[in-house]
């Protein structure tokens, strides 16, 4: 049983990406002491649950218990995500989204597991503008698609419900004026300036003056930021009277929205990782044509 618990901790440390002092150091040892466990030692039976809440596996785990396998794998997958440092987390999700991408390939379609990516981009073939790399599986069941690397990560999964999509997406008249307001000039540059600093209240002088703007400009482009939501006003009394502030309508979908924008504009799909097994159309055609809001 002291070999079994020695093969699994050494085990299980390499697959987490740490060194004998990085797990050392999380369950308050020495790096000597873990190469003493990996070597046919024994940690103290009170150190079992640390360690193994920072391997993010159960006890029974650590000692190579069969029945460990029957454990719900959400809460698994759960539990070691929490074993992960603040600041780490959502790294170590899109991790596992890069090797579930992986599995979802048939055996022996990869001799060995892909290596995780040190850069997100790819030169093109004329070395210039770098591409981002694109990680995706497209699949009967959904999409997963995005960016994973050590410099910079994000992933999108999309499973496809009943409806289909497109059953969810907006009418297009939305979208129209959705892309209409933001081919305004100047409106990404406004955004980006919101976005760039914390959530407050800005009068539309104040902004046109941060980017050398008119402020007649900068007012028209806030009001229609605010008609399809970008932003909300708030009228405010002074004492020479009332005026009206502007705040982003906090929205977390702006930043996947500039990303994926990018990888739909890209002249090129740059793949680290792809697999297609899907042979229907990813949009299906609506029963009747799609209607369309006339309001």
């Amino acid at each position: 049983m002291a070999n079994v618990l020695s093969e699994r901790i050494a085990e299980l440390r390499k697959e987490r990406g740490l060194t004998q002092e990085q797990l050392g150091q999380r369950v308050g040892v020495s790096a000597q002491a873990v190469s003493k466990w990996e070597k046919g030692g024994a940690p103290d039976v009170e150190l079992l649950p640390a360690l193994a809440d920072r391997l993010g596996v159960s006890i029974d785990t650590l000692f190579g218990r069969e029945r460990d396998a029957a454990e719900d794998i959400l809460h698994l997958a759960c539990r070691y995500i929490t074993s992960q440092p603040e600041g780490k987390r959502l790294d170590t999700i899109c991790r596992m989204l890069f090797q579930a991408t992986q599995t979802m390939m048939p055996p022996g379609i990869l001799s060995e597991p892909i290596q995780f990516p040190i850069r997100c981009t790819l030169p093109d073939e004329a070395g210039e503008p770098f591409l981002l790399m694109r990680n995706g599986a497209k699949l009967e069941e959904g999409l997963l698609f995005g960016t994973v690397s050590e410099e910079f990560s994000f992933m999108t999964i999309t499973p496809e419900p009943e409806a289909g999509w497109a059953a969810y997406f907006a009418q297009n008249s939305d979208y129209r004026k959705l892309f209409t307001v933001l081919a305004r000039p100047n409106c990404l540059e406004l955004l980006e300036l919101l976005y760039s600093e914390k959530e407050h209240y800005i009068v539309a002088e104040a902004a046109a003056a941060r980017l050398d703007l008119p402020t007649e400009e900068v007012t028209a482009l806030f009001e229609e930021m605010c008609g399809i939501h970008l932003l909300k006003k708030l009228e405010m009394e002074l004492a020479s009277g009332m005026i009206d502030t502007y705040i982003i309508n906090e929205n977390f979908a702006f930043i996947p929205f500039m990303l994926m924008g990018r990888c739909l504009i890209e002249k090129d799909m740059a793949f680290y990782i792809q697999w297609i097994t899907r042979k229907s159309p990813l949009l299906r055609r609506p029963q009747g044509g799609r209607k369309e809001d006339t309001k």
